[in-house]
């Protein structure tokens, strides 16, 4: 099974970078056409339809790329229990009244190095095929605890390096799974709900998103005793830092208008067309250019006073790395936004990324972008802005 889920890791990996750049450039232009249309319903509506349909597709290649570990996540100290508490309301809301919610969370579970999001989403999709399994009602459990593996450890279902874990357990009194079906349980597009009742990524997501934050997980139940997964993540030290809960995902406009110059570099010409058009709307002045090379040989001759670049990750002659090196080589205050499909392009290790970039995952709306735009140039970050290998390849 591991050997196939690398195999489909990999063939969404080669297509996800392009895909992403289609999936931004739809969302993007339904979306300026949405707001063009808000004196036509009808037709604003149709914009609306084909929008919703882009964001369904994108989430697809979301879980996809949950799954293969290519997924760019952005990881900080979070302590367990904080996490299981700011979600527990949600899940009443979500499983219904006729199922009881129990927590069991242990003082000193610990920390874990994750992406908010992500942990956060596991547990959800957890609970909701947890709900699904209790048609009549029933109860579940989410438990956190700390664990220490040796060498010698035995009695786990799943292999762990020696060192310290957070478990985190997710447990109904539901219908059970039989072996058969645990075989398979976790590979994508697998799936027994009945047809449109599911994509079948779920707890392939579950399982990416937890293999990702260097962590592993186990199942396992009985036919009409419930079924309990736990979740294995490493322990962390506290920094000081404590959980934060993000604004929504809604863009908000900038409480104000910020001018400047951008240098936008992005090789899929329909797509630099779009964001063009969006940051000049915005009050920017942008300058363009296809690849890294190109970038450079621009700047070389009129834009030593650029205020912010942005670029692609993977392109044709430079990629986006080296480019930003070579620029910040050259203006070592200079502040540089990524634009990003899958994170092969920017990870060191478990996808996660390098301490200070900024990147913007696509797809990505335009008024996402020009949000993003104004955050960093109001910020006026200093040198050093991202870190990064100069030798560093797409």
């Amino acid at each position: 099974m591991a050997q196939k889920m690398e195999a489909i890791g990999r063939l969404v990996g080669g297509i996800a970078h392009d895909f992403n750049n289609l999936l931004t450039i739809i969302n993007g232009y339904s979306s300026i056409l949405q707001d063009a249309l808000k004196d036509r319903p009808a037709q604003a509506s149709e914009a609306e339809q084909i929008l919703h349909a882009g964001e369904r597709a994108a989430e697809l290649v979301s879980k996809l790329l949950i799954f293969s570990r290519r997924k760019v996540i952005e990881p900080k100290r979070i302590f367990i229990n904080d996490l299981v508490e700011n979600i527990e309301l949600m899940l009443h809301r979500l499983i219904g009244e006729d199922i009881q919610v129990r927590t069991v969370l242990k003082d000193d579970a610990g920390w874990i190095l994750a992406d908010q999001n992500q942990i956060e989403g596991a547990v959800i999709n957890l609970a909701t095929n947890a709900r699904d399994a209790m048609p009549e009602g029933g109860v579940l459990s989410i438990d956190t605890d700390c664990i220490s593996v040796t060498s010698g450890s035995s009695g786990l279902s799943v292999s762990l390096e020696p060192g310290l874990y957070v478990t985190l357990t997710v447990r109904d009194s539901g219908t059970g799974i039989d072996q058969a079906t645990i075989q398979h349980i976790f590979e994508p597009f697998f799936t027994t709900k009945k047809v449109g009742k599911g994509t079948g990524l779920g707890l392939s997501s579950v399982y990416g998103a937890v293999e990702q934050h260097g962590g592993r997980i186990a199942v396992t139940s009985e036919i009409g005793k419930g079924t309990t997964f736990v979740i294995y993540l490493p322990r962390v030290e506290p920094d000081g830092a404590s959980l934060s809960i993000p604004p929504a995902d809604t863009p908000q406009e900038s409480r104000r208008r910020v001018g400047g110059t951008i240098l936008l570099v992005e090789d899929e010409s329909g797509l630099r067309r779009m964001l063009r058009s969006a940051l000049r709307g915005a009050g920017y002045q942008v300058w363009e250019a296809g690849h890294g090379a190109e970038a450079i040989a621009l700047w070389g001759d009129s834009l030593d006073q650029v205020d912010l670049v942005v670029t692609d990750m993977v392109m044709p002659v430079m990629n986006g790395l080296n480019l930003a090196a070579e620029l910040q080589r050259r203006s070592p205050n200079l502040n540089v936004l990524f634009m990003s499909g899958y994170s092969d392009e920017v990870i060191e290790r478990h996808g996660m990324l390098r301490p200070g970039l900024s990147l913007l995952p696509k797809p990505f709306l335009p008024s996402t972008l020009v949000a993003k735009v104004h955050e960093m140039l109001d910020r006026k970050t200093g040198p050093g802005h991202f870190a990064m290998s100069a030798g560093a390849t797409s």
